[in-house]
Parts: structure tokens; C-alpha cells; sequence
């Protein structure tokens, strides 16, 4: 039985998830450690009885890696049901024995195999049309899922378009998981870790600008700039009209980043390509940029998860306007989730 742990933005969700993972992981390691002094025919015997594997990952990382998983499988296959075979391939992925959980179901029945997400969440159609099929197989295939959210699991894709047909999801996920919340009692004395335990307050970078100087230390002599073509997932390819390529830098307006029918795929190919990011113009976000909105914050998670990018330099008037945005509560809590991961950035 898995475990979904909820609750307000910077109590400690991921910082628990992620030390229970690492806790799995030392435990794996040692146990392999241990099989390799072993008789070789012991070795096996211990590996086909009780194997085990763990993956932790963003849930926008993974519903991309679903997708482009999905876009490979109809390319050679456009009849089939890429569901099912998706999720054996996960499954298998899992296993430190998938060759031999593949060929033995008696096998694959004892495998330990665990799945953590950070910051589960559902705003797209899509992917809600996806999670109750490819959920209740991986679940048939032993994979425990542990998962952190803002939301309790009857808040998901609250709002959403067809949500009704996304209800089933929420039965599914609550008859496996375990539901915890991690809530403060005294929401009048909430702490966000991410915020309090900084030794200076954030600030904006040149002040309430919404430019940066050719001369400003962060950019790196700029003044040197090429334009980038990148590869993205899928095919797709992403332009960048500012690029550093000696200093790994990106130079960017909000326009061009949020604006554009960009998603998690351009914005972790960004991150994995640069060290600095430097973004313009950012404006105060209200019901009028809801779009924009989504864009930002999957940006920020994104930028937040990918642990390469080493500096995000943001200029404008960095802010949402709750109050406009209250209708579209998955995009306010999501909000409040990237504004204290900037505070940590």
C-alpha cells in the first residue's frame, strides 16, 4: 500500500518523500553489497525472490516521459492501446531483475517496486483521461506509489474539463494509498521552511526593472550572443534568440518563454542545456495571463527539479494576483508552490 502525503506549499512534503527514497536506496545498495559476497547460486536465489527498485521523479517529468512514450508506441503501432504495454514497461523499468520478472509472473509477483512522485497534480485533460488506466495496471503490477501534493486527492483537477470522468481516478488512488496531510492547525502561523530558513530575504534582480544592463555582472558578457536550436523531445525542436553558449547562459523575455505554446519538455531541455537563465519582463500575473500562469510555474517546477541549473535571474513584478485567480484554485496553489521555490533559488 502506497502513501499520498498533502498538504501547504514549504511544510516538508518533498523533503520527507525524498529522504524515505534515499533511505530505500541505502537499503538496495547494502543489499546488493551483501548478495555479491554471497555464493553466486545464493545470489540468485535472493535476487529472483524479493528484488526491489525505486525511481523518484517529478509528476510533470514523468506524465512527459508517459507522453512521449505514447507518441513512440503509435508510430509503430497507431491500432493498439499503447496503455497497457506502457505500463509493463514501467513495471519492468522498476525491477532490478526485469529480465527475469519478465519471463516469470511468479517472479514479478514478488517484486518490491516503488514509484515517487513530487508534486502530484493533474491540469491537463490529458493526462486526466490517462492516470486511472495507467495507474490501476501499475498497481495490479505491484508498484507502490508514494506521492507529494498541495491537494488532497478529492481536490485534483477540481474544475477540471470532463471531471466527472475523472472521479474514478480519485477511488482508485485512495483504495492504494494511504492519505496523509501534513496541514499546520494554526493556519494563521504557517511556516514554509523553504522561505523562513533564509539567512537574507529574496529580492529581485535590478531592483523593480523589468530589463537587465549589457554590463550587469550576471550576464555574462551577453553582448556575445548566438542563436540556439535545441532538440525537445517528440520531434519538436525550441529557438533560442539570446544564447551564451560559452558561459552557458539563456537570455529570455517572459513573453518568449510563457506566452508560446511552450511545456515541460522545451522548459527541461532548457535546464539541462544551461547553468544560467536569465528571464525579462516578467509581469503581474492575473485572470487576464491564466495560461501564462500555467506556463510559469510548470517552468519554475521544472527549473526547481532539474538540479543542474545553478542560477535563474528574474527581473519585473514578480506576483499573482490571488483574488483574480481564486476560480483557478490549481493554478493558485501551484503558484504559491513555484513563489516559495523561488525564495530557495
Amino acid at each position: 500500500r502506497g502513501i499520498y502525503i498533502h498538504g501547504d506549499v514549504g511544510i516538508g512534503k518533498s523533503f520527507l518523500m525524498d529522504l524515505f527514497h534515499q533511505q530505500i536506496t541505502l537499503a538496495e545498495e547494502k543489499k546488493q553489497q551483501s548478495q555479491h559476497q554471497q555464493s553466486p547460486s545464493q545470489s540468485q536465489q535472493q535476487t529472483n525472490s524479493s528484488s526491489s527498485s525505486s525511481r523518484r521523479v517529478h509528476f510533470n517529468e514523468f506524465m512527459l516521459d508517459v507522453h512521449h512514450r505514447i507518441h513512440i508506441f503509435k508510430k509503430n503501432n497507431p491500432l493498439m492501446d499503447a496503455i497497457p504495454q506502457i505500463a509493463v514497461d514501467i513495471s519492468n523499468e522498476l525491477s532490478s531483475s526485469s529480465s527475469n520478472s519478465t519471463n516469470s509472473s511468479n517472479n514479478s509477483n514478488n517484486n518490491f517496486k516503488l514509484l515517487c512522485f513530487d508534486e502530484f497534480q493533474v491540469t491537463d485533460i490529458a493526462d486526466a483521461m490517462i492516470l486511472k488506466r495507467l495507474f490501476e495496471l501499475l498497481f495490479y503490477l505491484n508498484v507502490i506509489i508514494v506521492a507529494t501534493s498541495n491537494r488532497p486527492p478529492n481536490k485534483l483537477y477540481e474544475g477540471g474539463l470532463n471531471r466527472i470522468r475523472f472521479l474514478p481516478f480519485i477511488t482508485t488512488l485512495t483504495n492504494h494509498c494511504t492519505i496523509l496531510c501534513m496541514d499546520d492547525y494554526d493556519k494563521h502561523k504557517h511556516i514554509d521552511y523553504r522561505r523562513d530558513n533564509l539567512i537574507t530575504p529574496l529580492t529581485t534582480t535590478a531592483g523593480n526593472g523589468n530589463t537587465i544592463d549589457d554590463d550587469d555582472e550576471n550576464n555574462n558578457n551577453m553582448t556575445a550572443v548566438n542563436v540556439e536550436i535545441l532538440p525537445v523531445r517528440m520531434g519538436r525542436t525550441i529557438t533560442i534568440k539570446r544564447s551564451n553558449p560559452h558561459n552557458l547562459c539563456g537570455r529570455f523575455t517572459f513573453n518568449e518563454l510563457c506566452l508560446l505554446p511552450l511545456g515541460a519538455a522545451d522548459y527541461l531541455t532548457l535546464s539541462e542545456y544551461y547553468k544560467t537563465i536569465i528571464i525579462e519582463n516578467i509581469p503581474k500575473l492575473d485572470s487576464s495571463k491564466y495560461n501564462e500562469a500555467r506556463r510559469f510555474v510548470t517552468m519554475i517546477d521544472t527549473f526547481y527539479e532539474s538540479k543542474t541549473l545553478e542560477q535563474l535571474v528574474a527581473t519585473g513584478l514578480i506576483g499573482v494576483s490571488l483574488a483574480q485567480l481564486s476560480s483557478v484554485k490549481e493554478v493558485v496553489f501551484s503558484f504559491r508552490r513555484a513563489e516559495s521555490r523561488l525564495y530557495e533559488m
